[in-house]
């Protein structure tokens, strides 16, 4: 069965448009940067009196609407991209 969707992936999910090339083009800054921006979330949150599942729920929207917009930031300025990602453009 896993084989069998593989293979309909292979053949039929391999599409690209915009948005796919976009994630593409930050998926390695958005794998670095993700742990970093969940830890300073968590870090703001840790003294306040919510619940863990709120701040859980807090931290995991944090940490995707953050992560992409700290990889493009990172991405534009050259000295900074070169010492947090080691990316050399």
């Amino acid at each position: 069965m896993i084989l069998a969707i593989f293979g309909m992936f292979a053949a039929y999910g391999d599409k690209k448009n915009a948005v796919t090339e976009w994630l593409g083009k930050i998926s390695f800054p958005v794998y670095i940067l993700h742990i970093p921006v969940i830890l300073i979330a968590l870090s703001l949150l840790q003294k306040t009196a919510l619940s863990v599942g709120v701040q859980y729920v807090i931290i995991a929207f944090a940490a995707y609407l953050f992560t992409p917009l700290a990889a493009v930031l990172i991405e534009k300025i050259p000295v900074v991209r070169y010492l947090i990602l080691g990316i050399k453009h």
